[in-house]
């Protein structure tokens, strides 16, 4: 292992000079002798103090530690100076060392004095008098420059894992990056090809048409309204996501549930029923229809998606209810299998998926236009009092009733 400082290589050649001319080859031979009471009294004080070493077995503790007492062992009687210098440089690789590279600086110290005390006291018992002055320091600085390494060796560690996550994270940038640039060609181009489409089926409902065929070109043009608003949330992404889509009248919930409802019917399976149970006079909130749709729809896709996976018949309902500070909870709930807490953790995370087919936008994407647009978003799994599914509420701000909104334009918007 290459030395971490100047310090610490003079430190390490002073003592292994040190112990090899003085070695104590009486200590070797107690610390050996009282291997077995060392590690069992070491282990039951350390779980009183530290709880979370309870995860260790008896045999992963004793394995680990037990290195450690061997490596002490062996340089309290070596006499080899360039074997010595070794041992203490490679101590991060040794019993506790190795251990304290997953914890906290705070627990590596408790557990290293927790040790102290017990290899003195047995010593002590297994000698039958103390330490000399000579074998006391030895031990001690032996300790102490091991401690040294050990701490530098976890401070490394984990700056190189921050620097890995920095990594992964300049990496999801450059992948959302090329994403945007690629989104904002293709919603081009899909605004150019819906033109047309849109004016044919303008020139279709003015036609004399049968009445079967005009419900198809109806179920066509809702299909057609939920696909441009899909390409309308898509140019805004990719352009200024940090801005909220244009909101132009309040959007009336009950209303637009109508519709939406309508399209589930169309792109959802039948073996998966879509409920949508709002309250009637819920007040308007200041969300774009657009933006609204596309999440909700999402959110439905994913949870016929978590049904599906799971059993052949399903039901997701989508409710509403007031907050107490005046704004609206939309949810989202299935009966699916649901989500394990390391999922729930990352669901929403930009390209973060368990399928295999997955893109890991979905939700990342609803994230983004509910937080976009004054909202938020909260994903629970199970719900509560409900032993399986997920229920997605979304957080919607109420929008300015319109006489304030007239008095503040008048006042000039001052308070």
């Amino acid at each position: 292992m290459e030395l971490p400082t100047n310090r610490l290589e003079d430190e390490a050649d002073r003592l292994a000079r040190q112990i090899a001319v003085r070695n104590h080859p009486e200590v070797s031979i107690a610390i050996r002798s009282r291997r077995k009471s060392i590690l069992h009294l070491w282990r039951t004080r350390s779980v009183e103090v530290l709880p979370d070493l309870d995860g260790l077995t008896i045999t992963e503790f004793e394995n680990s530690m037990g290195e450690m007492l061997d490596t002490l062992a062996g340089a309290m009687a070596s006499s080899d100076p360039e074997w010595l210098r070794r041992i203490i440089a490679e101590s991060p690789g040794h019993g506790l060392a190795r251990f304290a590279l997953d914890c906290s600086p705070h627990t590596l110290l408790a557990e290293e004095r927790i040790f102290r005390s017990v290899l003195i006291t047995e010593l002590r018992e297994e000698l039958g008098c103390p330490l000399t002055t000579d074998a006391a320091a030895s031990l001690h600085e032996l300790l102490d420059l091991m401690g040294e390494y050990s701490i530098l060796a976890m401070v490394a560690k984990r700056r190189e894992k921050q620097e890995e996550a920095m990594q992964d994270k300049v990496s999801g940038m450059r992948r959302l990056a090329d994403l945007g640039t690629l989104v904002a060609g293709i919603t081009h181009d899909a605004m150019n090809i819906l033109l047309p489409l849109r004016m044919r089926l303008d020139h279709l409902d003015r036609a004399d048409l049968s009445e079967s065929t005009r419900e198809d070109l109806a179920s066509i043009d809702l299909l057609f309204r939920q696909f441009q608003n899909a390409i309308v949330n898509l140019r805004w992404l990719s352009v200024k996501p940090s801005r909220p889509p244009v909101v132009g009248t309040p959007l009336d919930l009950n209303h637009w549930s109508i519709e939406v409802a309508e399209f589930h019917k169309h792109v959802i399976p039948s073996t998966t029923r879509v409920v949508f149970e709002l309250p009637p006079e819920l007040p308007p909130v200041h969300i774009s229809s657009a933006a609204l749709s596309q999440s909700v729809f999402n959110l439905i896709h994913n949870a016929h998606q978590a049904i599906a996976s799971d059993r052949p018949e399903g039901r997701i309902v989508v409710g509403a209810q007031v907050r107490d500070d005046g704004g609206v909870d939309l949810t989202i709930e299935d009966d699916g299998r649901g989500m394990p807490p390391e999922v729930l953790a990352r669901c929403s995370e930009a390209f973060f998926t368990t399928r295999h087919d997955g893109s890991g936008l979905g939700l990342a994407i609803v994230q983004t236009l509910i937080l976009g647009s004054g909202g938020d978003i909260k994903f629970v799994s199970p719900p509560p009092g409900k032993p399986r599914g997920t229920r997605v509420v979304l957080t919607l701000p109420t929008a300015p009733h319109r006489a304030g909104a007239e008095r503040s334009k008048r006042s000039g918007g001052r308070g």
